[in-house]
C-alpha cells in the first residue's frame, strides 16, 4: 500500500508541470538568448548554453516558447532554437522525458565546482549524481532513493557552516552528508541529519536508523576532518540546553554528555524525567530549493 501511495503521489506531481517539455538549444553559436518578452527586440534576461537542459512550453505568441532553466529563471525563446528531448542520459543511464523530471544544480566554493543532477522517476523514485571538481574530479552516485521520513533528494546547505558547503542526501535510512570546504577538501559521512554547530567549530552528523540514531560523527571545521566517530545505537535528548546521550537505552537510562574538547563521553546523573525533551534542534534544510523528488 505504501508503494502504491508513493507512485500515485509521484504521478500527481508530474501532472503539476502541465505541458512542460525537456529541451536543449539548437544554435550554432553554442548559446541562445532568453528574452523578457516574445520578440527579438526585447531585453535579454540570460543565456542558455548548449550544455544545459531546460524546460519549455508553448506561449500565446506563435513560434515563441516560455522556457525555465534549472535555476528557476524564466523567459522567452524562439521555437526554432529549441530541440525537444524524448530521452536524456545522466551518468550512463537513460531516462524517458515523458516519465522523468530532471533538475541540475551547480554551486561553487573557492576553486571547487559542484554539480548535482537529480531525476524523479517512477522506476527508482529518485536518482542523484554528484560531481565535484577541484584539482581532481570526485563522483557520488545515489540511486533508488525512496521517500522515507517525508522527503527524498539532495539539498544544499550554504552559509550555515563557515567556509563550507554541505550536500545532504535525504531518503531511505541511509542518509549521507558530503562536506566540501573552501580549500577543496571533500569529506563524506553517514547521516542526513546535521545538528547545529557547537562552539562554531564542531559539526555533528547524525546517522538515523529504525528506532532512532545508530551513530554520529564530529567534523572539525577548522581542521577540515572527522575527529570522532561513534557507531552504536543511542537515543538523543535536549535537557536544559545540553545535548544528552542515552547510550544504553534498552537497559534503563545511561545518560552522558559529550566533551567536544576531550572527544569523550562523561557520565551524567539526571533524576528528572527527560522523555518528552527529545533533541530535535537540527539545521533547517533548503528542501524547496534543494530536494527534487519528494
Amino acid at each position: 500500500m505504501r508503494v502504491i501511495t508513493l507512485i500515485f503521489g509521484f504521478l500527481i506531481s508530474l501532472n503539476m508541470f502541465g505541458n512542460e517539455q525537456l529541451g536543449k538549444i539548437n544554435d550554432p553559436d553554442g548559446y541562445t538568448n532568453v528574452r523578457e518578452k516574445p520578440t527579438t527586440k526585447s531585453k535579454v534576461l540570460f543565456k542558455i548554453l548548449d550544455t544545459e537542459y531546460f524546460y519549455y512550453e508553448s506561449s500565446e505568441i506563435e513560434n515563441w516558447c516560455r522556457v525555465t532553466n534549472m535555476n528557476g529563471r524564466s523567459g522567452f525563446m524562439h521555437q526554432s532554437r529549441i530541440e525537444n528531448l524524448s530521452e536524456f542520459i545522466i551518468n550512463g543511464k537513460t531516462y524517458q522525458s515523458n516519465e522523468s523530471q530532471l533538475k541540475v544544480r551547480t554551486k561553487r566554493i573557492g576553486n571547487t565546482e559542484i554539480k548535482i543532477s537529480q531525476i524523479k522517476n517512477p522506476k527508482s523514485y529518485c536518482d542523484a549524481y554528484i560531481e565535484i571538481t577541484s584539482n581532481k574530479i570526485k563522483k557520488f552516485k545515489y540511486e533508488f532513493i525512496e521517500a522515507l521520513g517525508g522527503s527524498a533528494g539532495i539539498a544544499f546547505l550554504e552559509n550555515i557552516v563557515p567556509n563550507h558547503i554541505l550536500i545532504v542526501k535525504h531518503g531511505d535510512y541511509d542518509g549521507r552528508t558530503i562536506i566540501v570546504s573552501e580549500n577543496g577538501q571533500i569529506t563524506e559521512v553517514a547521516g542526513g541529519s546535521v545538528s547545529e554547530l557547537i562552539d562554531n567549530k564542531y559539526l555533528i552528523n547524525l546517522a538515523e536508523c529504525d528506532l532512532g540514531y545508530c551513530g554520529f560523527s564530529i567534523y572539525d571545521i577548522l581542521q577540515e576532518k572527522i575527529v570522532f566517530n561513534y557507531e552504536t545505537e543511542f537515543e538523543l535528548y535536549q535537557f536544559k540546553d545540553q545535548i544528552i546521550f542515552d547510550l544504553d537505552y534498552d537497559n534503563g537510562k545511561d545518560y552522558h554528555l559529550f566533551d567536544f574538547d576531550k572527544k569523550e563521553f562523561e557520565k551524567l546523573e539526571i533524576k528528572e524525567n527527560i522523555e518528552n525533551n527529545y533533541y530535535k534542534q537540527t539545521i533547517n534544510y533548503e528542501l524547496e530549493k534543494g530536494c527534487l523528488c519528494y
